[in-house]
């Protein structure tokens, strides 16, 4: 099903399945945080407006998201979901590898992230994507790694 997926920029009529996707795939973590994880609580609208948001498309329909865009002189990950029933397909890293063009397309050679230290999984992941933790900080209430990538020109 990988193969089929496209990315495309996000628009208004994606909202809702941006909406349930970040639902899915970030309730799992509740628990472990002790509230629901910043991604849960966010208006994305604005986003997809800016052209921030694309979407991952197969044939069942919006697989995955990313919000990614230019931020000093680095490409932020802002965001990542990929449904749970989508989970373990590569679309993940579909949507980091559209980050690392986008990044290329911007003429920037880093990009960056963060995630929350309970998100265990998250760290072990974007560290086999090459990307190296720099900090751990508290940020918006949460307690965050904070990753960079530097490409090669």
């Amino acid at each position: 099903m990988a193969a089929e997926a496209a990315i495309r920029k996000a628009v208004a009529a994606d909202i809702a399945a941006i909406d349930a996707i970040t639902q899915a795939a970030y309730e799992i973590y509740i628990d472990r945080i002790g509230k629901p994880p910043e991604p849960m609580g966010l208006d994305v609208s604005g986003q997809i407006a800016q052209g921030e948001i694309h979407v991952l498309e197969t044939g069942d329909g919006i697989a995955g998201y990313i919000i990614t865009y230019q931020q000093g002189g680095s490409q932020l990950i802002e965001n990542i979901a990929v449904a749970p029933q989508f989970q373990g397909q590569g679309l993940g890293a579909r949507l980091m590898q559209f980050a690392e063009q986008e990044a290329k397309r911007n003429s920037l050679s880093q990009l960056s992230l963060y995630t929350n230290v309970a998100m265990t999984e998250n760290l072990g992941y974007y560290s086999r994507l090459g990307y190296k933790e720099y900090k751990r900080a508290l940020h918006k209430g949460f307690e965050r790694a904070f990753f960079e990538k530097r490409l090669l020109s």
